[in-house]
């Protein structure tokens, strides 16, 4: 059975994935501070308080990198939808 191609098309029209964020191009991935690889206990309360203060900068920056490559993955499909929706149209250039 064939189905005309109008029909297909308003079937077909997918909607595209809502992103809350900008997604800027690249996600950085944050590599772990490098004092939780070092061996025995804290010289002082210094050095405690710096390794401390570097684990929180990388909590924040694996935030900011899973948000930026869930927006990139909304983006890609994105992409992806607005192809098909595109032939499901019929139009020339997609």
């Amino acid at each position: 059975m064939i189905i005309p191609l109008a029909i297909v098309a308003a079937a077909a029209e997918l909607t595209l994935v809502s992103s809350t964020a900008q997604f800027s191009g690249y996600c950085y991935e944050p590599s772990e501070p490098y004092c939780v690889r070092e061996f025995g206990e804290f010289m002082d309360e210094y050095e405690f308080q710096d390794c401390r203060r570097a684990v929180e900068r990388y909590q924040r920056e694996v935030q900011d990198y899973l948000v930026c490559v869930e927006n990139a993955a909304v983006d890609a499909v994105n992409e992806v939808i607005e192809k098909f929706n595109c032939r499901a149209r019929g139009d020339s250039f997609c």
